[in-house]
């Protein structure tokens, strides 16, 4: 999938530190229906905080000429990496 194992390495180390940051806000998010349930305000905020995030990284990589997650995804689909 990557070019060399140092472009495997980096990638995943984004991916983790991304995903520390990205997944409570997207859980957030999830369970409150994006601010349409429950804590409506905390809802909202993880949303546009989750999507602010998902925007700068999408145009960090794209300026750093690496490969957009959905390119990512149709190799790992490929190889038959599904659902976890």
């Amino acid at each position: 999938m990557f070019c060399c194992p140092a472009h495997r390495t980096a990638w995943h180390d984004r991916d983790k530190i991304r995903g520390r940051m990205l997944v409570p806000l997207r859980m957030a998010a999830q369970i409150t229906r994006g601010g349409s349930r429950g804590d409506i305000e905390i809802g909202k905020k993880a949303r546009r905080d989750a999507e602010h995030l998902e925007r700068r990284w999408i145009a960090e990589d794209k300026a750093a000429g690496r490969m957009n997650p959905a390119e990512y995804m149709r190799r790992r689909y490929a190889l038959g990496f599904g659902r976890t």
